[in-house]
């Protein structure tokens, strides 16, 4: 890389997002790559626990409130000095989105700002922004490069993709390059917006830092009972009912085990609910939101990461969930659903085993399997973190990315 720095922006839906790690140490990977990154979120998140490292991102946050008179006088401006580029984007924004309400509301409500970052990059001579999400992010990058020329790129991950494809056809052409995570999203891309769209499309991972994510010096006393764990958002989509029914058949089956969730979001209080209506407390632990060190020590405390995700009824489902590469960095055997792009990172009775989504008996056979079989859960997580360091490791796929962008600043 060049010794002096590149300054690029990055595009995402909210910041700081506890569950978008990806995200964040993404950016700080690219900024010891000699990029500076100027950060452009569409909101600024509050949360009550945040990763440390949000603090060391040596970064330029740029936030554009909606109401605000900066905001209102940036819009003038731009309306004033370029009418007819300021009225066609925002019609083409409009007309390409009728038909979805949560993405006509986000092109409307997300305009203003999105002038505002497009005036931002001009002021600062930024020349590519690369966004996070096909959906409002990528809309976003849209209207800025259509209202200033400014080059973008966008990673197309999993709900953002999967529910809704409104203008995805406009953003991946327009785009510099488009990414997504898995083989199965370009499958999917093909299937509801065409070949010629899935074209634009290169997949390059997600990854974990395998320097920070990595096996335990010395193992935990094997036998029971089986400590598993589970770090993923309390959502319809990641499926915790379907955990804590296969918790309900081990414990009658007779298997030792504690789980403990890591997590936060709408479902709490129901998952906290049923593991109460089964009488799991003793075995089930709720936790809320952990930053990264916490995380951490909690992996190194397991035997066993599982995510039983599904396919929620308005299509919502994983992309390659980064807390599954985190725990095979670790060395832990994965016990998840076959669903999205999961299988793409476990390779089924390699690294982990795999059920269908949904089947909680299946789970729980793979449980059962793993807690009686201590050689062999040893044996797969060895396996995990040899599939993490080979097509999953956050260094290596961060280098790639900045190539892209560093190829693309210099044509």
């Amino acid at each position: 890389m060049n010794e002096n720095p590149v300054t690029i922006a990055y595009l995402m839906s909210r910041f700081p997002k506890l569950t978008e790690t990806f995200v964040l140490y993404e950016m700080l990977e690219l900024h010891r790559l000699h990029f500076k990154v100027v950060v452009l979120p569409l909101r600024l998140e509050k949360e009550a626990a945040a990763h440390p490292e949000v603090q060391a991102l040596d970064c330029e946050l740029c936030a554009a409130p909606l109401l605000s008179w900066r905001t209102l006088a940036i819009n003038l401006k731009w309306l004033v000095c370029h009418p007819v580029r300021y009225f066609s984007t925002a019609l083409r924004a409009a007309v390409g989105t009728v038909g979805s309400l949560k993405f006509f509301t986000g092109a409307v409500f997300y305009f203003p700002k999105a002038v505002v970052f497009a005036d931002t990059v001009q002021r600062l001579g930024i020349k590519h922004v690369h966004a996070h999400f096909a959906s409002h992010p990528a809309m976003a990058a849209w209207i800025m490069y259509q209202l200033c020329g400014v080059s973008y790129s966008f990673t197309a991950h999993g709900t953002d993709l999967h529910v809704n494809q409104h203008m995805l056809r406009e953003k991946a052409r327009d785009a510099a390059f488009a990414i997504t995570i898995s083989d199965y999203n370009v499958r999917f891309i093909a299937e509801r917006c065409g070949e010629e769209t899935a074209r634009h499309f290169e997949v390059l991972r997600c990854g974990a830092d395998t320097a920070v994510f990595k096996p335990r010096k010395e193992h935990r006393e094997t036998g029971v009972p089986l400590q598993i764990l589970c770090i993923a958002a309390y959502r319809e989509v990641k499926g915790h009912r379907i955990l804590i029914d296969a918790c309900s058949l081990l414990r009658n089956r007779g298997i030792g085990f504690h789980c403990q969730l890591i997590g936060y979001g709408p479902q709490e209080s129901a998952i906290a609910r049923q593991v109460e209506e089964l009488g799991l407390n003793e075995q089930v632990l709720v936790k809320g939101a952990q930053p990264r060190p916490a995380v951490v020590r909690s992996l190194g405390d397991a035997d066993v990461l599982v995510l039983s995700s599904i396919q929620t009824r308005d299509g919502s489902r994983e992309g390659i969930p980064v807390a599954l590469m985190e725990g095979m960095a670790c060395g832990l055997p994965v016990v998840a659903s076959r669903i999205s792009g999961i299988p793409e990172l476990v390779e089924e009775g390699v690294s982990g085993l795999l059920f269908e989504p949904g089947n909680a008996v299946e789970m729980a056979d793979a449980l059962e399997q793993l807690a009686r079989d201590p050689e062999l859960r040893a044996r797969m997580g060895h396996c995990a973190r040899e599939r993490v360091e080979e097509s999953f490791d956050l260094v290596k796929n961060a280098h790639a990315l900045a190539q892209r962008i560093k190829s693309q600043i210099q044509t």
